[in-house]
Formats: structure tokens, sequence, C-alpha cells
């Protein structure tokens, strides 16, 4: 019961980050919700793995991945930034450390750098897996692009009242 498990739990966050991915690529490489991504007729060979998508969809666009959750099209967006710069992109939003909200024993998740990320992992990271990250961090993530691309640092305490009732201390986002 004393488990603040919104700040402290990290799990891999799956298809929610499939957002985040189509975000960064609509940024940082200039992708219309319109564009076509090529979905390989629903699997595609990295290595010795292959990735699936439930269904093959036809005349994918970018937009779609998301609504349609497709793991090659999240790979595909990825791709189109190359692995430094959707690292920066996943930092940006948050991934990989904490968000400073002062709650003892937060978790930052883990983010290995693009470095020691093999091609597969790079994949899988489009899609959720191959990192973790707290239910906080998707919070403020998805908030900061309903925000336009602004990033608030999240806060938990509104105001602090003396005896009297003076605020003696006012959070700000």
């Amino acid at each position: 019961n004393m488990r603040n498990r919104a700040v402290l739990d990290a799990y891999e966050p799956g298809s929610m980050m499939k957002l985040i991915t189509y975000s960064a690529a609509v940024d940082g490489a200039h992708v219309r919700p319109t564009d076509p991504v090529d979905q390989n007729h629903g699997a595609i060979k990295i290595g010795k793995h292959t990735i699936k998508d439930t269904h093959s969809i036809p005349n994918m666009i970018a937009e779609t991945v998301v609504s349609e959750s497709s793991n090659i099209g999240a790979y595909h967006l990825a791709q189109k930034l190359g692995k430094e710069k959707f690292y920066d992109y996943l930092r940006a939003f948050g991934f990989g450390s904490r968000t400073g909200i002062n709650i003892a024993g937060e978790s930052a998740g883990i983010l290995w750098k693009p470095s020691v990320w093999p091609e597969v992992m790079f994949a899988n990271i489009a899609f959720g897996h191959g990192v973790s990250v707290s239910p906080m961090q998707i919070a403020i993530a998805v908030a900061t692009i309903a925000n336009g691309g602004t990033r608030i640092k999240p806060w938990i305490i509104k105001e602090i009242r003396d005896r009297e009732g003076n605020i003696v201390h006012q959070g700000h986002p």
C-alpha cells in the first residue's frame, strides 16, 4: 500500500511508444500524417529475427502506424530519424531519467545508448520493447505531445498554507 507505482515501477510501454515514435518522426524527420509507410505485408526480417504485425495494412500512411498499432510502421518511422536522433527525442521526452517530481525512489527507467543497439533492438524500441519507463514518464510524454511539444515538469503540491491560511509555498507547472 505504500508503493507509489506511478513513479517507482518501470515496464516496457509497448504500443504507447508508437505515439512517441510517430511524434518524433513528424517533428524531426518532417513526416506528414499522410506520408506512405511500407508495412512489408505484415512481416519484416531483421537479421535472424522476424517482426510481425497482427494484420496486413494495405496503403498504410504515417498516422495509421498509431491507429492500427503497426510495429513495422513504427520501425520505419524511427529509421527516418536514425538511431542517434531517435535516441535524442526519447531523452527529450524524458525517458531514461527521473522526472524531478521529488518522490523518493523514483525510477529513471532504462534507455540504453544507441551505440549498443543492434538493429533489432532499434526496431523493438520504436514499438515499445527493449526500453522501460514509469507510468509518470509516459503521462509526461503524452502531455508533451498534447502541449505542442512543451514538456512541463510534474508537480503534485498545489500549495502549502500556514495555520492562518496564508500561502507559504505555491507549486508552479
